[in-house]
C-alpha cells in the first residue's frame, strides 16, 4: 500500500516501516479541528517530522516543536522542514523536563507525539510532562506501543490510572506486521464524551 503522503524522496519512507502506520494516524488526527500545533518527542531519521510537517501543510498551516537529545536527529528535522511554509522549532534538550505549556501558549497542542525513550520511567515523564500543554479535544499518540517494548505499554497504563480525564484507544498494525502498535490517548476534559 503506498504511504499517503508525498515525500521528496522515498527515504523517510524506506527507513521507517516501523512507523508506517503513523503515516495515516498522525494526519487524520491533525485534521480532527483541535489547535494545529504540534509536538513530536523522538526524531530519530525523520520521518513522522516530515508526516508531521506535511500534513500541517495540507492543512493550510500549523507549528511543529520536534525534540529530541541527539543531534543528528535534531540536524535531520531542520533540514525536512527547510523552505516549507510551516513554523518549525527543533529543540536538542530533554522533552522529560521541559515547560511544554510555557513554549505551546494558552491554546495547547492539537497533538503530541511520543517516540522517545522507550524505558517506562522516561516514557512516562514525557507524558507527564506533555500533558498539561495538550488542549481539550487533544491527542497524545504514544508510538511502540508493544509487548516487545513493554516500556511504553506500562507509562500509559500508569498514566491513566492517575489521569481520569483521558482515554486510549490502541491501534493495532495498520499496515505490515512489522508496524509497531501505537496507543492514541485523548484528553477529554470537559468533553461530553460520556
Amino acid at each position: 500500500m503506498p504511504c499517503p503522503v508525498t515525500f521528496p524522496s522515498d527515504l523517510h519512507w524506506s527507513r521507517s516501516q516501523g512507523s508506517a502506520n503513523l503515516a495515516w494516524v498522525l494526519p487524520a488526527l491533525l485534521a480532527c479541528g483541535a489547535p494545529r500545533v504540534v509536538a513530536e518527542i523522538g526524531v530519530c531519521e525523520g520521518f513522522t517530522t516530515e508526516v508531521l510537517i506535511r500534513a500541517l501543510e495540507d492543512l493550510g498551516g500549523g507549528r511543529l516543536v520536534s525534540v529530541d537529545t541527539n543531534p543528528y536527529s535534531c540536524a535531520v528535522a531542520r533540514g525536512v522542514s527547510e523552505g516549507l511554509p510551516v513554523g518549525h522549532t527543533v529543540l536538542q534538550c530533554d522533552s522529560r523536563t521541559m515547560d511544554w505549556t510555557g513554549l505551546v501558549g494558552k491554546n495547547g497542542l492539537g497533538l503530541a507525539l511520543v517516540d522517545g525513550d522507550h524505558e517506562e520511567a522516561s516514557a512516562l515523564a514525557d507524558l507527564n510532562a506533555i500533558a498539561p500543554a495538550v488542549a481539550p479535544g487533544g491527542f497524545v499518540v504514544v508510538h511502540d506501543y508493544a509487548p516487545g517494548l513493554p516500556g511504553p505499554m506500562r507509562a500509559v497504563a500508569t498514566f491513566l490510572e492517575t489521569h481520569k480525564d483521558w482515554g486510549r484507544i490502541v491501534l493495532a498494525e495498520l499496515v505490515e506486521p512489522r508496524s509497531m502498535r501505537t496507543a492514541v490517548l485523548q484528553n477529554q476534559e470537559g468533553l461530553c464524551l460520556k
